[in-house]
């Protein structure tokens, strides 16, 4: 079956929603019908009508008739302009997810040319990702290299003193 590649807009919340928990599965490597975190299907909604909206984010769909085959998002990043930056912008490249039917058929690398073209188009001079082990290899062909500034800290619910 043939796919189609699109924008997504707001009409398009609950496949947002379904692929960003779907891909949040995949990531922390839990079944498909493992528990989240039961306000999570309504933050992520929240999220994607809030910030499409306001033109912070860019979703793109991957559709094998009414099947979600793939998505990707770009969010769209104002810093401290820079010699290297001066107007400030730049891309984050989040929820690149394939389901697993579809994988291995360039559906991530042409969403990868979607959300980069669209980071071009408004002016980002860099795009970053964080990566998962699957999804490095093809990261780094792309031509993504790998740094070390992107980190996470969990905070526990309270702070205890040393």
């Amino acid at each position: 079956m043939e796919l189609t590649f699109r924008t997504a807009g707001i009409g398009d919340l609950e496949l947002l929603t379904e692929s960003r928990l779907r891909a949040i599965r995949t990531y922390r490597h839990l079944s498909e019908t493992a528990p989240l975190p039961q306000e999570l299907p309504d933050a992520v909604r929240d999220y994607y009508r809030q910030a499409l909206a306001s033109g912070g984010h860019i979703a793109f769909l991957a559709l094998a008739g009414e099947r979600l085959a793939a998505t990707g998002g770009l969010d769209l990043r104002r810093e401290m302009p820079s010699y290297h930056n001066p107007a400030g912008l730049s891309g984050h490249i989040m929820n690149i997810w394939t389901d697993p039917a579809f994988r291995g058929r360039g559906i991530a690398w042409r969403m990868l040319d979607l959300l980069t073209a669209a980071a071009r188009e408004r002016g980002c001079l860099t795009v970053s990702l964080h990566a998962t082990a699957m999804g490095r290899p093809l990261y780094q062909r792309y031509g993504f290299t790998a740094t070390d500034d992107e980190m996470e800290l969990e905070l526990p619910a309270e702070k205890s003193e040393p």
